[in-house]
């Protein structure tokens, strides 16, 4: 007997996105601030939230890396997200850590504030980043229809990528 999930996908079949979780076409996504915009990122990427706690600089570190952390044991990289979303390099207001993982890196982004979990429909999400200009916009999936409001939707994948190097 074979076993179900042993066996290869067939030929042509796509395994489904990681980062893209979809559950009858929703999706949520953790809601959070940087300067006046509010930005968000798929839920299912987020390991825990904290308050901004010490942060020790590295000597030669790429200008968006805030520094390094320890996390129970685990010396984690955080990134300073508005700087490197091209907002400056102006951490000063913020006030979470976004602990994240990514193909199986830790990674934390310095964020002004976490606002609250937002459930989208696939029709509330306009996808790709064809028009976002400058470097920063690989970091961007799309931008979120939800009530009120625009959410600019990062891409984990990209923004805390793993074969990055941070120093």
């Amino acid at each position: 007997k074979v076993d179900e999930d042993a066996r290869e996908p067939e030929r042509g079949a796509q395994a489904p996105a990681a980062e893209r979780p979809k559950s009858g076409g929703r999706q949520s996504f953790l809601t959070f601030d940087l300067k006046s915009e509010e930005y968000g990122i798929p839920i299912v990427s987020v390991k825990e939230i904290i308050l901004r706690r010490h942060v020790t600089r590295v000597p030669k570190a790429k200008k968006f890396v805030a520094g390094i952390m320890n996390l129970r044991g685990m010396v984690i990289p955080v990134i300073d997200s508005g700087c490197k979303l091209g907002m400056g390099a102006d951490g000063a207001n913020a006030e979470n850590i976004i602990i994240v993982e990514n193909e199986h890196a830790i990674t934390g982004m310095l964020v002004d504030r976490v606002r609250d979990v937002v459930t989208l429909e696939e029709n509330q999400i306009a996808e790709g980043t064809g028009s976002m200009g400058g470097p920063q916009g690989k970091f961007i999936r799309g931008v979120g229809r939800a009530v009120g409001k625009n959410l600019i939707l990062l891409d984990v994948s990209d923004f805390c990528d793993p074969t990055e190097k941070y120093y």
